[in-house]
């Protein structure tokens, strides 16, 4: 589960190495599951690319270390808490996706609860992943 302050690695060719998160965008509890958007500060970056140190973007919350129930009973871990970077129009800076994507995003999507306008460019990959 992702809070305040919490490190976090891109998941995405976007140029960040690492991304630190300033906000869950949850309106329930201020604490960031699987599929959850988050407004993010790049602390590392690689300097060929177009980021920006000091501005802040929003991330998708693909992968968590702890542990995740899903429906059929059955526990899911990551090695690693990874994010998706967008701009602030909702636009993926990226241009391919490191590693799996959970499942539970792909069912979100499905669902209605991530909005899959916001999101155009990731779906394509979420039909790939584990």
């Amino acid at each position: 589960m992702i809070i305040k302050e919490s490190v976090l690695y891109s998941g995405d060719n976007s140029g960040a190495k690492y991304v630190k998160c300033i906000h869950v965008l949850n309106k329930k509890n201020a604490i960031g599951v699987v599929g959850n958007t988050l407004l993010i500060v790049v602390k590392k970056f690689i300097h060929k690319k177009k980021l920006k140190r000091k501005l802040i973007y929003f991330g998708l919350l693909v992968t968590v270390r702890q542990y995740n129930s899903r429906l059929d009973g059955s526990m899911v871990k990551f090695c690693s808490n990874r994010v998706l970077l967008f701009s602030k129009q909702f636009k993926f800076l990226g241009t391919r996706i490191y590693g799996g994507i959970s499942k539970d995003i792909r069912l979100q999507l499905n669902l209605g609860i991530i909005d899959k306008k916001k999101y155009q460019k990731i779906v394509s990959h979420i039909n790939l992943a584990v």
